[in-house]
């Protein structure tokens, strides 16, 4: 239920506009001036504030429904940065008084790293004098922690400060008179004007400067709050970091040497080695209390680790011991008896003492995973009993942990080629279009042995699967990023289907994880009683994949888990997202699918552009004698810019008869025609050198540089391919038999115009 008395709340989480909203009926809302809302790690969203006089929120005026009352109560978190000079937390009219005085509070951090809280009330007018209430506030604190502040002013002019709940007059207090200069000119009545957080008018060193830092849930009342009442409402506002810190004021982790919560099922006798770390992340000092030095149990321990039934291989709970031995501490252990029940071990500290602010780390030694159900998660359950807080309470309590148990049985590379059938580009265009992706995930094991041996036994290189083999597919993903690949909405509509071979309508589906912030979406692909002969391959397909943010590359992971004869591991492909997309052999740029081999969505810009159908090849004409050439008929074509472009090869047979071979040699020789109106024009002759060769039959070795081809146009506008070789053959090569090569491709030239 709302409380009649709260007169403005002020969350300081969300900016609308320049708008802070009240939550109050009231809906006073201040206005943001230069600042901005941020997430912090530990109390989520609040306000920043740079700590220039130009950054500050306004608050609304509350001269009129303050003035009723016998007292306000104000209250804030902050989280200041470090202090050197004072910091204005506030400062707002003083209901209880003329028109021309203001309150004021700051924030001082002293010599020692504890924090003195002040208290102003004076006038406005230049050069007045004041009276100022400083109350010595004083508690313990580090830079960049957040602290609770709050005061009590009545109308007769007494103030009570709290800091994180703490009420000052148990403190030590003072007194002091000075003088400041104002900024605002006299007359002005202070009660109409609005208050300010992070700042003040008064130009005063006494007040201090802008406040550099952050702040949270700014409430203001018009009755004094108790002490109890105070407590409350800091509580009812703590994120919800801060109240489990409250709750478990003690963290762990259980790691391997790599810092991941990670157990290998690897069957060495010598198990595993993992690392507890025990980490107090409450403000407050917490103790090991004095225990018997007799075997850890149950109630005579100070901390407990429980495993799922399962996850410890059954007979090596016992074998487990501290990195070391070291002498303050003992190890006793209870075996599950019941599936609700678990793996106990038990830790006690026979040295007992304050929990170090670094922490304690404990090596867990011979530590052996159960192999018998594959990889999995499961839970480890850390209880924190016999402990003690400063103040010598008892405290006692505990938390949860997820441990990954990963396959590490049998061979470490597993014989699978993952890859994209066809394209692995994605249009990223901000989500709004969809493109399919193929994956193949093919048995690469040779079906043939090394060194031409006979083929293997029948069944040898089989990928088999079991009950508990899974592929898992998943993306990056993570808010507010450009490696990723989508946002977390758009992925969980993907939809997989997967099948051996070519995947179809009818296709098993693959189970979707729902996604959360500990864990991405993923998709689980069951391969119960699977299998892949070599060269064979599962097909994944994924439809309705979209791409965001930056363009760039994001990946794919595909992890495989619990195959026979193999350690687990993860396979990860690169998807592109780009300002395009090809499917199906055609490009679309901006749009997808594309509607045919290019289509283009927007504007094209070319110095050049050229957009033809390919005409038709038409075949020339040999001259007698002139044969083809492995059967490359040679053959020509006019594009649309009247360019001819030549195509194939052709051969002449040189007789062996000496004369006749001499003769045939030293006469120009045609050896194609291009018939219609492919000539290059009248009397008009192009040479293309190195278009002809001389080689002895039946062998690849030229006998001569490579000699001239001639095109020659005539008055039918058609055009003649000839040879003029010009060459004299020694009397050794009388006998030898010879050819004559003429190749057409890569030779272009313009029609006659």
């Amino acid at each position: 239920m709302t409380d009649l008395d709260l007169l403005l709340h002020l969350p300081l989480d969300e900016i609308h506009g320049t708008a802070l909203y009240d939550t109050t009926d009231a809906r006073r809302n201040g206005v943001v001036h230069a600042a901005a809302t941020l997430t912090d790690p530990e109390f989520g969203l609040c306000l920043e504030l740079t700590g220039n006089r130009d950054c500050y929120v306004e608050l609304p005026v509350l001269g009129d429904v303050a003035a009723a009352s016998e007292a306000l109560t104000l209250m804030m978190w902050i989280k200041p940065m470090a202090l050197e000079k004072n910091l204005c937390l506030l400062q707002m009219p003083d209901p209880f008084a003329g028109p021309d005085r203001i309150w004021a509070f700051s924030l001082k951090r002293l010599a020692d790293g504890e924090l003195m809280l002040l208290a102003f009330d004076g006038v406005t007018a230049k050069g007045s004098g004041i009276s100022d209430s400083i109350y010595d506030v004083r508690i313990k604190t580090r830079d960049f922690e957040w602290v609770h502040v709050a005061w009590v002013r009545a109308r007769n002019g007494d103030v009570r400060a709290y800091l994180n709940g703490i009420a000052a007059s148990d403190l030590q207090s003072q007194r002091s008179n000075f003088e400041w200069q104002s900024a605002a000119p006299a007359g002005i009545d202070a009660t109409k004007q609005p208050g300010m957080l992070a700042r003040s008018t008064p130009v005063s060193e006494q007040i201090g400067e802008a406040f550099a830092g952050r702040m949270a849930q700014f409430r203001v009342y018009k009755r004094a709050l108790s002490a109890e009442e105070i407590n409350w409402d800091m509580e009812a506002d703590r994120p919800v970091a801060y109240r489990y810190r409250i709750t478990h004021p003690l963290d762990f982790v259980l790691e391997n040497r790599d810092a991941d919560p990670t157990l290998f099922m690897d069957d060495h006798p010598d198990g595993q080695k993992m690392y507890l770390r025990v980490q107090n992340v409450s403000s407050a000092e917490l103790h090991l209390a004095p225990l018997p030095a007799d075997a850890p149990n149950a109630d005579n321990c100070h901390f407990e680790l429980t495993f799922r039934p399962g996850a410890i291989a059954p007979g090596e709970l016992a074998k487990i011991t501290l990195e070391g031995n070291p002498p303050d501490w003992k190890v006793g252990y209870k075996t599950w008896t019941s599936p609700t029940d678990g793996d106990s071990l038990y830790l006690l500290c026979t040295k007992p003492g304050p929990i170090p602010k670094a922490g304690l780390i404990l090596g867990l030694e011979h530590v052996q995973a159960d192999f018998r159900y594959g990889t999995r998660s499961t839970l480890v359950d850390f209880g924190y009993r016999n402990l003690q807080s400063g103040g010598g309470e008892t405290v006692a309590g505990g938390t949860q942990q997820n441990l990954n148990l990963v396959n590490h049985l049998g061979r470490r590379n597993i014989p699978l080629h993952v890859g994209f059938a066809g394209s692995n580009v994605l249009l990223n265009n901000s989500g709004r279009s969809q493109t399919p992706l193929r994956l193949r995930v093919t048995n690469v094991v040779p079906d043939q042995a090394l060194f031409d041996d006979a083929r293997p036994r029948p069944g040898s290189g089989v990928m088999r699967f079991d009950a508990n083999s899974q592929f898992i597919l998943s993306f990056d993903e993570a808010e507010g990023t450009d490696w990723a690949l989508t946002t977390p909405d758009k992925l969980g509509a993907i939809e997989v289907r997967y099948d051996k071979g070519k995947v179809g309508e009818q296709s098993p589906m693959a189970q979707r994880i729902a996604g959360s912030q500990q864990k991405p979406w993923q998709w689980l692909l069951d391969l119960a009683d699977f299998q892949l002969e070599p060269g064979e391959y599962l097909e994944i397909r994924l439809d309705n994949v979209s791409a965001t943010g930056a363009y760039g590359h994001s990946n794919l992971y595909l992890d495989y888990r619990n195959i026979p004869g193999y350690w687990d591991g993860r396979f990860t492909c690169v998807i592109d997202k780009a300002p395009f997309a090809w499917v199906d052999n055609r490009v679309g740029i901006g749009v997808t699918p594309p509607s045919a081999e290019l289509d283009v969505k927007g504007t094209i810009k070319a110095d050049n552009l050229f957009i033809s159908r390919r005409p038709p090849l038409s075949p020339m004409q040999l001259e007698a004698g002139w044969q083809i050439a492995d059967e490359q008929k040679p053959q020509y074509m006019v594009d649309a810019l009247g360019m001819v472009h030549l195509f194939g090869q052709a051969f002449y047979q040189l007789p062996t008869n000496w004369p006749e071979k001499e003769e045939w040699l030293r006469k120009w020789q045609n050896c194609l025609t291009l018939p219609g109106l492919c000539a290059p024009g009248p009397n008009r002759q192009l040479r293309f050198p190195n278009r002809v060769q001389c080689v002895i039959a039946g062998s690849p070795t030229p006998t001569q540089i490579w000699s001239l081809l001639y095109l020659n146009g005539d008055p039918l506008r058609s055009a003649s391919l000839g040879v003029s070789i010009n060459s004299v053959f020694s009397q050794a090569m009388l006998n030898a038999m010879y050819q004559v090569h003429v190749f057409l491709d890569g030779i272009t030239y313009p029609v006659a115009g």
